[in-house]
């Protein structure tokens, strides 16, 4: 899944829509969350940080009688929180500002995502209002900013998390 990651994504695009397509699954929100959810460097980055947590800490929980599911809950979760802000946001930006698969698979107005929206400012012959383009962009990354500034501590912290083997 990880080799995932050398594969230019343009390669499995039309195996994907016509996956997609088969399950009745192109213009639907579930299809496009489903499809844009898991990334191979979500995967990787969580199973770096569950690799270096040591094996004493599920031990003594199991000691203390605690089953596999109270363990993750308590233990394991609250440890993984920094690595998991950091795949949320990364997976958050990607996709906001994401227009290949958006206008591939979203063909109906309504379904149309920001970025494909930004490009509707585009009028004849390529000519644009360039104020209201840029008004239009400015109010499209305001929510990822916003996002990033009250959550860049735990992105540093989790990305930094699975770099040293301890």
């Amino acid at each position: 899944y990880v080799a995932t990651i050398a594969i230019p994504w343009q390669v499995y695009i039309l195996p994907q829509y016509s996956m997609m397509n088969k399950f009745h699954l192109v213009d639907t929100h579930t299809g496009y969350v489903l499809m844009q959810s898991f990334t191979a460097f979500g995967v990787f980055l969580m199973s770096q940080f569950f690799m270096s947590l040591p094996n004493e800490l599920l031990e003594a929980g199991a000691i203390d009688g605690a089953g596999n599911f109270r363990i993750f809950r308590q233990i394991v979760f609250p440890m993984a929180k920094n690595s998991t802000v950091t795949v949320v946001i990364y997976n958050f930006v990607s996709i906001w500002n994401e227009f290949t698969y958006a206008n591939t698979f979203m063909t109906k107005d309504e379904m149309k995502t920001l970025p494909i929206g930004l490009n509707a400012f585009v009028g004849e012959m390529g000519r644009r209002d360039w104020g209201a383009t840029f008004s239009a962009i400015v109010i499209a990354i305001l929510p990822t900013i916003i996002v990033y500034f009250f959550l860049n501590k735990q992105v540093m912290e989790g990305m930094a998390a699975g770099a040293v083997k301890s």
